[in-house]
């Protein structure tokens, strides 16, 4: 009766595994998704500034002062909002591409065959 050794490794190396490349492309996902948000927020922020001030002056105790800019608060805060948004949009993406990574893998390791 023939079995099988569970801890002898495959005969080929058909894994999926997390090369310096694929680091740096997640890294560069996560920074690029920041990026966008921040301009996004920012563009958004200006927007409301602009064209609703009001908005800005009664969110902020100092709103009714002459030297309050509602372009500026704007900025910083859809700048700020837009980065952390951005932020949790790139880590999210990442997670899901290495779960899917992971479920490639175990497919393989199961028996299955990877499609290209």
């Amino acid at each position: 009766m023939e079995t099988k050794n569970p801890y002898q490794s495959p005969s080929k190396n058909t894994s999926v595994a997390a090369h310096p490349s694929l680091v740096f492309w997640s890294m560069l996902c996560v920074f690029a998704s920041v990026a966008l948000g921040a301009l996004t927020g920012a563009l958004m922020g200006a927007g409301i500034g602009t064209f609703l001030p009001g908005y800005y002056r009664s969110v902020f105790s100092n709103g009714k002062s002459p030297d309050f800019d509602p372009v500026a608060v704007g900025i910083g805060q859809g700048l700020t909002q837009g980065t952390g948004l951005g932020a949790l949009i790139g880590i999210a993406l990442v997670a899901l591409y290495y779960w899917y990574l992971s479920r490639l893998n175990s497919k393989i390791a199961r028996g299955g065959e990877r499609q290209q």
